[in-house]
């Protein structure tokens, strides 16, 4: 979703800031990838990389097989939640440093730092919501940490993109989403 949402706004002569935990090798067919340390070309996305091992679709134990192969596990949160919310204050900062208009944060791993760049900065937030935390627990229970994240950001949120109807009824009927 963040790949068509970038290549439609890079035609548009949009400049796009993309904020990730790290560098990654990123490959595609219908799409070139290129990051700002490339120094090749001028392109419309420029990424800032922030130290986390957060990546998408990452679990609570994911998080900590991924801790297990670090090193210097002392800058990352002992836990994956405490992680994320070390990731938002980093993103608060970065915040801080950039000149943007719009914040898009694209899952509950990330909205929380959408959250944090909204404060310091004051500009519009939209969440992308593919799945709650409810649809994740496969409807046996949400991890109540994770509802409140995703609680809190809505309540933050100046505009919510849902997928589907169905996630747009749990958004409304389970967050309390507008």
């Amino acid at each position: 979703a963040c790949l068509g949402l970038t290549r439609a706004l890079s035609k548009e002569d949009i400049d796009l800031t993309f904020v990730l935990p790290k560098r990654v090798d990123l490959k595609s067919d219908h799409t070139r990838f290129v990051f700002a340390d490339n120094g090749k070309e001028k392109v419309n996305i420029k990424f800032r990389k922030i130290d986390s091992i957060i990546q998408p679709y990452l679990t609570a134990d994911g998080y900590i097989k991924e801790l297990d192969k670090v090193s210097a596990k002392t800058i990352y949160g002992a836990r994956l939640i405490d992680e994320v919310r070390r990731y938002a204050q980093e993103a608060r900062i970065l915040a801080m440093e950039e000149d943007f208009d719009v914040i898009h944060a694209h899952d509950w791993l990330s909205f929380l730092a959408g959250v944090e760049a909204k404060r310091v900065s004051g500009k519009p937030l939209i969440l992308h919501f593919h799945a709650t935390e409810f649809d994740r627990s496969g409807g046996q229970g949400a991890n109540p940490e994770v509802y409140e994240l995703e609680r809190e950001s809505i309540d933050h949120a100046d505009q919510i993109v849902s997928v589907s109807q169905l996630t747009k009824h749990i958004l409304v009927e389970k967050y309390y989403a507008d």
